[in-house]
């Protein structure tokens, strides 16, 4: 790798992270940080639970996708406009960086304690084992996770007694009312019990068996202050205050030295109404920090996709390109997400408090009950006043940090007003990697700054998302359109667009997956009309929804809410 590009960080290695280190590598020195081994494809959790065929598939080795730079397996739990602490004590500076850490969710769906794909696996088998044992599952949220885990119980597992709690008044309430309509009466008719307008106060203080992750059951009711949020520990960076890890969250990390060269100056306006004007970046010291990261160039290894050489990852085994602490390899002695979706114990069902005074008792408890912008680690230092009430970074329209010019957020830790849905994290890496290219050709050259694209919402074009119900339904919404029935089945249901993400990372999929649905979607939409249910609209305007969702798709869109 030449010394002479420029050092770019990416912190994170989810959709947008992966994305954007593929995209700038052959530009730069990239840096990818993040506490896991794996990639997931998280869209497919609920199904990959209840098969773990789909569970194998959609975890995927950083080692086994190509083109990621020199990747870290550490936590961010400090970072600066020059500099990020990791929570091995270690200090990567950077002349570019991009904050892609994503949400914090319920264990569920993304596991903080696994670490490597094989633990990951063996959660997600663990629990399948219990609801297949289970007589009774209990789900609380009514959001897009949480009906498509209903939903997917019942399709795996007919006949077990399924009930949802929502404290909302209606299900999907991030969608028009009737894709929650839809979804009821779905889920209804495959004898799931729904309960609205009644929140999980607490589990039975007799048996305190649950441990539900302190999230909104959904998050146009409730939000996270920025302090809670800092003291959260994270799932990519724990925070000022976490004491993740043997960093000492207390430095201010930065970098004793200011770039040069040409930068863009950020725009004016960004959606937080947050002022934008540029600044300098002063020159503070790295305190107890007890090394600093070398630069890629100078590793012997680097991240390279020689599937020959990972046949099977060993624990003890350093993969090349890789730094890993021992303690990232120990074998989990209990199982967080069993603990998170309260199996119960000894055949004794976990009971939980309801708002209206009434307890429920189910044999395991799955909650989806919200997310978090993953952001705490910018608090305590120079980027603090990046961060919104709710802990979401605020960016610019070209998604640039407020008088940052060389820094980025992409994704769910922003504040963009938009769906966090997976499709739009990536484009937004793409337009991200191209503006980071232009700004290193003009700091190389010198010339003048250059005028970068701007993101805007829902990339564009119409609000869309499909919400899985089993394998062959599922209910779409596409800008002000609501569409049920086969439609939303053969764009997302079948597949989980997880081949058509194999194939944009680069990466081999697995046969028994990739012959399902949620590929391309050309052929297979054309001339459907009787299996297609659409409220209120004429079938002109039902063609133009699904070819507009048809394109949203093939530039790579997963359609679900996370």
């Amino acid at each position: 790798m030449s010394a002479d590009k420029p050092r770019l960080l990416v912190v994170g290695g989810g959709i947008a992270g992966v994305l954007l280190a593929q995209r700038c590598n052959p530009h730069f020195q990239v840096t990818l940080v993040d506490p896991k081994e794996y990639f997931e494809i998280t869209w497919a959790t609920p199904r990959g639970i209840m098969d773990p065929r789909v569970a194998a598939a959609a975890a995927i080795n950083h080692w086994d996708i190509p083109d990621l730079g020199l990747v870290l397996q550490a936590r961010v739990t400090q970072l600066t406009s020059r500099a990020a602490l990791l929570s091995n004590g270690d200090v990567v500076e950077f002349d570019y960086a991009a904050v892609c850490a994503g949400s914090a969710t319920p264990e569920l769906f993304k596991s903080a304690a696994a670490t490597s794909r094989e633990q990951r696996l063996a959660e997600m088998k663990a629990l399948h084992d219990e609801i297949r044992a289970a007589k009774s599952v209990l789900v609380v949220g009514g959001g897009p996770s949480g009906v498509e885990l209903a939903a997917e119980v019942v399709d795996a597992f007919a006949g077990k007694a399924v009930t949802l709690v929502h404290a909302g008044p209606r299900l999907l309430q991030e969608l028009p009312p009737r894709a929650g309509a839809t979804a009821q009466r779905w889920l209804e008719a495959h004898h799931v019990k729904v309960m609205l307008g009644r929140r999980v106060v607490a589990p039975d203080p007799q048996q305190d068996k649950t441990q539900p992750l302190l999230l909104p059951d959904d998050p146009s009711i409730a939000t996270t202050s920025a302090t809670a949020t800092t003291t959260a520990t994270n799932a990519l960076g724990g925070g000022g205050n976490s004491g993740a890890g043997s960093a000492q969250t207390t430095a201010a990390a930065a970098a004793a030295r200011t770039s040069s060269g040409t930068a863009a100056t950020p725009e004016r306006g960004s959606w937080s109404g947050a002022g934008s004007s540029a600044h300098s970046h002063p020159a503070v010291a790295v305190a107890n920090a007890p090394k600093h990261h070398p630069q890629p160039n100078q590793h012997q290894h680097q991240h390279q996709n020689q599937h020959q050489q990972h046949p099977q990852h060993q624990h003890q085994q350093q993969q090349p390109g890789f730094s890993c602490s021992s303690a990232s390899y120990q074998h989990l002695h209990s199982n967080p997400l069993l603990d998170s979706a309260g199996g119960a114990a000894g055949g004794v069902p976990a009971v939980l408090q309801l708002s209206d005074g009434s307890s429920l008792a189910a044999d395991v408890v799955l909650w989806a009950t919200g997310s978090r912008p993953n952001a705490g680690f910018l608090a305590g230092g120079d980027l603090e006043s990046c961060l919104n009430e709710q802990g979401a970074i605020k960016v610019l329209p070209s998604l640039q940090l407020p008088g940052q010019p060389h820094m980025f957020a992409l994704g769910d830790c922003t504040n963009v007003p938009e769906a966090k849905l997976g499709f739009l994290a990536a484009k937004q890496a793409e337009l991200a990697a191209a503006s980071l290219q232009a700004l290193a050709r003009a700091r190389a050259t010198g010339g003048p700054a250059p005028k970068l694209q701007r993101w805007k919402p829902n990339g564009g074009g119409p609000a869309v998302m499909i919400v899985t119900l089993g394998r062959e339904d599922g209910v779409m919404r596409a800008g002000g359109l609501v569409c049920s029935g086969c439609v939303p089945g053969l764009i997302k249901s079948r597949g989980l667009f997880i081949d058509k993400y194999h194939k944009l990372l680069h990466v081999a999929t697995p046969a028994a997956v990739g012959a399902g649905g949620g590929g391309g979607i050309g052929g297979g939409l054309v001339g459907l009309g009787g299996g297609v249910a659409v409220a209120g609209a004429p079938s002109g305007v039902v063609q133009a929804a699904v070819a507009e969702v048809a394109q949203a798709v093939t530039a790579g869109c997963d359609g679900s809410g996370r």
